[in-house]
């Protein structure tokens, strides 16, 4: 088994929009192309060469932003979206980059767990902010204060 995480590329696009499908958010498969530009990063985690789940990053002016971090349903709870997101850390300080900015559906326990455990703390929440009406919860993570390793 080798797992590798590399950045994104065209012919990665058809399998992201495929996981994409299957995530719990409000974005169609064609914004993905959109992303391919230099506001943005995009690196995906593959298994073997086939990719397991993806993050894209928008490069915003004062702080990243985790805009989508997807793992396709039969890699989930194997450690393949704390690896993406370490590895979305682990690029932040290398490029010293202080502060990453996500937002996150109030009822994805799992996902605000993992993100607590990295260092992301709550900074504010969204009412209804999603088509289903659901709440959004918005939290950073500040630079130097994350023990997810």
């Amino acid at each position: 088994m080798q797992i590798e995480i590399r950045f994104a590329v065209f012919a990665d696009l058809d399998r992201m929009k495929i996981i994409l499908e299957t995530a719990p958010c409000d974005w169609p498969g064609t914004v993905l192309h959109d992303c391919f530009t230099d506001d943005y990063f995009q690196w995906v985690v593959t298994l073997d060469k086939v990719v397991a789940g993806f993050v894209i990053v928008r490069n915003n002016i004062d702080a990243w932003e985790i805009m989508q971090i997807a793992i396709d349903k039969q890699y989930q709870q194997q450690g393949f979206g704390g690896r993406l997101l370490r590895y979305v850390i682990w690029m932040a300080e290398k490029m010293r980059r202080d502060r990453i900015d996500l937002e996150v559906r109030a009822s994805n326990t799992e996902a605000i767990q993992l993100y607590q455990a990295c260092g992301f703390q709550k900074v504010g929440e969204r009412k209804k902010y999603y088509s289903d009406g659901e709440d959004a919860l918005l939290l950073s993570w500040i630079g130097n204060n994350s023990p997810c390793r």
